[in-house]
């Protein structure tokens, strides 16, 4: 911004400040509601729209639960399942003559094909 457009908004603002204050508006009176407020309560049918919501999120987070503890049941029974794996083969790669694959002379069988999970 440069120095002329600052004095410029300067000046349009000390003219036209006075005027938008002196001609506020005056504070609405209130008006007579057609009902009590105090009677206005969301009733049956909000309590029950609000209870179903908490059953809804309660049953998804359980389900959510269940999902994430059966994740982590698969990933122990995994990592136990190389765990052996990584055994049998350290196993049986001690007799085999150095540098050569466990599973080329046939003697050894592969690791065990994995399920669709």
């Amino acid at each position: 911004m440069t120095a002329f457009a600052g004095a410029a908004w300067l000046a349009a603002w000390l003219t036209t400040a006075p005027a938008m204050l002196a001609g506020a508006s005056p504070t609405p009176t209130p008006t007579e509601l057609p009902y009590n407020p105090d009677d206005v309560t969301p009733g049956v049918i909000g309590f029950l729209f609000t209870f179903t919501i908490f059953v809804l999120v309660a049953l998804v987070g359980w389900d959510l639960l269940r999902r994430v503890r059966r994740v982590k049941y698969r990933a122990e029974v995994r990592e136990r399942l190389d765990a052996e794996i990584a055994a049998r083969d350290g196993a049986d790669g001690a007799t085999a003559a150095p540098g050569a694959d466990p599973g080329a002379d046939g003697d050894s069988a592969p690791p065990p094909a994995r399920g669709a999970d």
